[in-house]
């Protein structure tokens, strides 16, 4: 399925993914408030295609678009048989239980809690990555257990280092909401070069990592959560992936499933068929 990514956000976008391969369709992010693009956000491919940076700061239409369109999006994804996952980001727990009440009331077969987007800025300061930060994941998910949501809820971390994901699997774990875990979001806080196309003047932006660079460390994340999660926990891969051997690489890893956003923003919504097209020839 596609990640959460700026052509993610439409019912236009989702109605272009529904036509494609895709096993599954995702929407997001969204958020309560309305949100712009960051001043100087955008996406930066690397000459060589090795990596990608964006720093888009997750722009969308926030509550009020999503309550008049997540029902029809929903709709739309459910007439061509695919399930249909909500990325959502609050910035307080309440804002969670919003969101997660208007993927439930809008019949969203899951809904996937935003813990890991590193480019969000207020005032030259960036908030804090929640996924570094295994008491915030505590305290979100406790406020959220006690709602007895019926939706399937699931979280999206970072690239984690050794000495913070075996915290972070314990909150996820002991919260008893969590039913998946995609790994990885983009590496926080990289920055432009000389290898990077289209850098402009905007030399001192920090930006997310994604793309083929990032594979390597998204999937040594999924193997580490296959052994520290109970196996009704399932996870979804994502980092790098733009082949069927990628997909291979992430399911014998652990992986349920996968997600893919920086191939796709790069070759469009074929990727499925083409993915799907090499699977058959393995």
């Amino acid at each position: 399925m596609n990640g959460a990514y700026i052509g993610s956000k439409s019912e236009n976008d989702i109605a272009t993914l529904s036509n494609s391969a895709s096993g599954a369709l995702l929407v997001g992010s969204i958020s309560v408030k309305p949100r712009k693009s960051n001043p100087d956000g955008g996406y930066w491919l690397h000459k060589e295609k090795f990596y990608a940076l964006n720093s888009f700061g997750m722009p969308n239409g926030g509550l009020p678009y999503f309550q008049a369109k997540l029902p029809e999006i929903v709709k739309l994804a459910h007439e061509c048989s695919k399930p249909l996952l909500v990325n959502i980001v609050g910035f307080s727990s309440g804002e969670f239980i919003e969101l997660i009440n208007l993927a439930q009331e809008s019949g969203a077969d899951m809904v996937e809690l935003n813990f890991s987007c590193p480019n969000v800025w207020e005032k030259g300061q960036q908030e804090r990555i929640i996924s570094y930060h295994p008491d915030m994941i505590t305290e979100i998910l406790r406020f959220i257990s006690k709602r007895g949501f019926t939706i399937k809820i699931g979280v999206k971390i970072s690239p984690l280092p050794p000495d913070i994901l075996p915290d972070c699997v314990r909150a996820i774990v002991d919260s008893g909401v969590v039913s998946f875990v995609t790994a990885t979001n983009s590496y926080p806080n990289a920055a432009l070069s000389s290898g990077t196309k289209k850098a402009g003047d905007y030399k001192n932006i920090l930006s997310g990592m994604t793309g083929r660079a990032l594979k390597p460390i998204s999937l040594g994340v999924v193997r580490q959560l296959h052994e520290l999660l109970p196996k009704k926990v399932d996870i979804i891969g994502c980092g790098g992936i733009s082949s069927a051997n990628d997909v291979a690489d992430y399911l014998l890893s652990g992986a349920k499933a996968v997600q893919i956003v920086t191939a796709l923003m790069n070759e469009g919504s074929s990727i499925f068929e083409r993915i799907l097209y090499q699977s058959a020839l393995i």
